[in-house]
């Protein structure tokens, strides 16, 4: 199934998730934007696939607009369907994360290197015994 929506030059996409479905339905939704979701700019005699800058913010207050003219959406408490273990991506928390994958990064490619040289021990002791 598709589903087209059709935003007639829209900019941003709100969507109330009421916070009883919220546990089921954010992650599904972020699914969906991730790695289903295509954006397509239509025009007079252009057809284009449109990379969007994508931003998936969580509140329960989201302003967008400029200054003369903004708009303002205000819902329930995000604590109502966060779970107690959340933790929300601080820059500590980011560089944190960058680290850890820069040494995971490092330490596949020392593995990487050990096993290139165990592969040319081999053949060179298939070559001895033949």
């Amino acid at each position: 199934m598709i589903i087209l929506i059709e935003t007639n030059g829209a900019t941003h996409i709100a969507i109330n998730v009421p916070a009883a479905e919220a546990p089921k339905a954010l992650p599904a939704l972020v699914n969906l934007f991730e790695k289903n979701a295509l954006f397509y700019k239509s025009g007079w005699r252009e057809l284009e696939e449109v990379k969007p800058k994508t931003n998936i913010l969580l509140g329960n207050v989201i302003e967008f607009g400029r200054e003369e003219q903004e708009v303002v959406l205000k819902t329930d408490e995000v604590s109502a369907f966060l779970s107690e273990d959340f933790e929300a991506l601080t820059p500590e928390l980011f560089l944190s994360s960058k680290k850890a994958i820069a040494k995971q990064e490092e330490e596949l490619r020392s593995l990487k290197r050990k096993l290139e040289v165990a592969q040319e021990e081999l053949a060179s002791l298939r070559e001895t015994l033949d």
